[in-house]
């Protein structure tokens, strides 16, 4: 991949013939369309592809909190691929696709610098309605009077 300033006329960007010019977090770039050849995958590959799409679909419905949650941690990545590279490398257990569980225990959705809010009463009420009642920590330099809690609850 090459990467260029300002083109002879600007940035190119679509196909010609067989490369394409783009754009990606502000850094313009050339690449040659990739060959989609027949080939098989070993076992290996196919399980870290079926890795990549297990973790990348059980953290997309939680990307608005992702992309606030990991973004004082990025260097070249995006904040949700830090978070996929992190829960592939760490929260995700078993050797096969089959065997492949998620470690609740050590999922993380935001990194940085943060106090604990004091959690005061978790309450289930009768029509599947979760009640939580919590105090936020003085304010700092970490935390505002009107901050908000985020909460994701799973049910296994």
């Amino acid at each position: 991949m090459a990467t260029y300033k300002n083109g002879i006329n600007g940035a190119i960007s679509g196909k010609i013939g067989n490369v394409v010019g783009a754009s990606w977090r502000g850094v313009d770039y050339l690449r040659i369309l990739a060959d989609h050849s027949n080939r098989t995958f070993s076992e290996k590959q196919q399980n870290q592809h079926f890795l990549l799409g297990m973790v990348s679909s059980w953290l997309k419905p939680l990307k608005y909190i992702i992309e606030i949650g990991y973004q004082l941690f990025v260097t070249g990545k995006t904040p949700m691929n830090q978070c996929i590279s992190y829960h592939m490398k760490n929260a995700v257990t078993g050797n096969t696709p089959i065997e492949y569980l998620i470690d609740f225990a050590k999922v993380i959705f935001s990194r940085g610098e943060l106090l604990v809010p004091f959690i005061k009463e978790i309450l289930t009420l009768l029509d599947a309605v979760l009640h939580i009642k919590w105090e936020n920590a003085s304010t700092s330099i970490f935390s505002n009077e009107d901050d908000r809690a985020i909460f994701i609850i799973y049910k296994s």
